[in-house]
């Protein structure tokens, strides 16, 4: 009798052999074509099982910034875009519509879509939020809907399209995910060093306060005269010796957290570049039937490429004064008394970083408005276009009206009819 091992060996080894024999001809064994009852349960289970998690999603608890939560794409909507992507899931999902389209690997990136989309609102994170909600909205609506009947013999092509497209969105969260990750990050430890730099601002004020009085400036001489006989130092001059220690070791630790958030100020920009790609290749893979259009677009692309580029400039530049930052705080440890010279250039330069930052969202934003109201023309002119066939088909159908030959004939006709009456009214006289 055969073991449970040796069974399930058969059993993998005979799913290795169909799927090797399914691929060579293209065609689906019998074990791969499910059911049509049981794939429909299984799409209705997959479905509730989602909406479930929608219905989880509390907007009035997210940390999310009110611009966010409150954020509408048209004046004259009801409810916030947050509002719409989940209400709308959840009505898409709990309708129980069942296709013919195996739905099962598309519906796996959706259920990825709505965990993200939790998580974001949940979390606070806002790429996660907007991203996998548009994701929610997207995917039910346009990628799990039935075939049309008119496409039925492109059932699978067109499911390998819808798949492939699942790819995409599904990177595109995870770039998100890891966007809000570093921008976390980011964010805790500029916290940190906004909270060091006070403390460390509040130490050498202290010091050089002390320093000017009388006793201070005994304290220092005495201290620098026996800088390398400290075992002859009294005891204030070994507790100002102390301070400066600590002082070195927390500038020092500050030294240490402006390469952690370069790095981290580095990351965040590569991922949103590499998440700025992904969303445009899912952009493009739309039908644009207006050539004008797609120039139009083609300069918006080339427009974000020179923005990129000038960004990344903006960065060098940034990087080489964090070096010259870096140089200074070496400054600092030997020579306290040029400590609070370069914590003011350091907040100058902090505030031009986070202006250049503040200015590249602007821009951004200007150039995701410029996109949207191209797309609405782009949507404008295809109804004009489907006017247009609509009265092509109903002049085509309307009856052709008589020939001017014809009008002359009957013109003729009535002529004759005319003269003949006034011969028989002559004769009559």
């Amino acid at each position: 009798m055969a073991t449970r091992k040796s069974k399930s060996v058969l059993r993998n080894t005979k799913k290795g052999l169909n799927s090797a024999i399914s691929k060579l001809t293209g065609k689906k064994t019998q074990e791969e074509v499910k059911d049509p009852a049981a794939q429909g349960a299984e799409q209705i289970a997959r479905a509730k099982d989602m909406a479930s998690i929608l219905k989880c999603i509390r907007f009035d608890t997210s940390p999310l910034p009110a611009e966010i939560l409150e954020k509408k794409h048209s004046p004259t909507q009801k409810k916030t875009d947050m509002e719409l992507f989940r209400d709308a899931g959840i009505n898409l999902l709990e309708r129980g519509n069942i296709t013919e389209l195996d739905t099962e690997k598309i519906d796996e990136t959706l259920r990825y879509a709505v965990n993200t989309f939790e998580e974001g609102v949940r979390n606070g994170q806002p790429e996660k939020a907007q991203r996998g909600g548009f994701s929610v909205l997207y995917i039910a609506s346009a990628l799990r809907k039935e075939v049309d009947e008119t496409e039925q013999e492109m059932v699978q092509q067109i499911k390998a399209e819808r798949e492939e497209m699942c790819s995409f969105m599904k990177t595109m969260m995870k770039l998100c995910r890891r966007v809000d990750a570093l921008e976390g990050m980011r964010t805790k430890k500029l916290v940190n060093f906004d909270e060091g730099t006070n403390d460390v601002q509040l130490m050498q004020d202290n010091l050089q306060e002390y320093l000017k009085s009388d006793e201070g400036a005994a304290i220092m001489s005495e201290l620098q005269d026996n800088m390398i006989h400290p075992d002859r130092l009294s005891t204030k001059a070994q507790e100002l010796d102390g301070q400066f220690t600590i002082l070195a070791r927390k500038e020092e630790h500050l030294f240490a957290l402006r390469g952690e958030l370069r790095a981290l100020t580095e990351g965040v920009s590569e991922a949103r570049a590499q998440l700025e790609r992904v969303v445009e290749t899912i952009n493009s893979r739309g039908y644009v039937e207006d050539p004008e259009l797609q120039s139009r677009i083609e300069e918006i692309l080339k427009a974000r490429e020179e923005a990129l580029a000038k960004l990344q400039a903006d960065n060098t530049r940034v990087r080489e004064s964090l070096d010259a930052h870096d140089a200074a705080m070496r400054a600092i440890i030997s020579d306290p008394n040029n400590a609070i010279r370069t914590a003011k250039n350091m907040e100058f330069w902090e505030k031009k970083q986070k202006e250049a930052e503040e200015q590249r969202e602007r821009q951004l934003a200007a150039k995701r408005k410029r996109l949207e109201d191209l797309k609405k023309q782009r949507e404008q002119q295809e109804r004009d276009a489907a006017m247009e066939r609509e009265i092509r088909k109903l002049e085509e159908e309307l009856p052709i009206v008589d020939t001017i030959e014809d009008v002359d004939e009957d013109s003729d006709y009535i002529d004759d009819y005319v003269e003949e009456q006034e011969e028989n009214y002559l004769l009559n006289d």
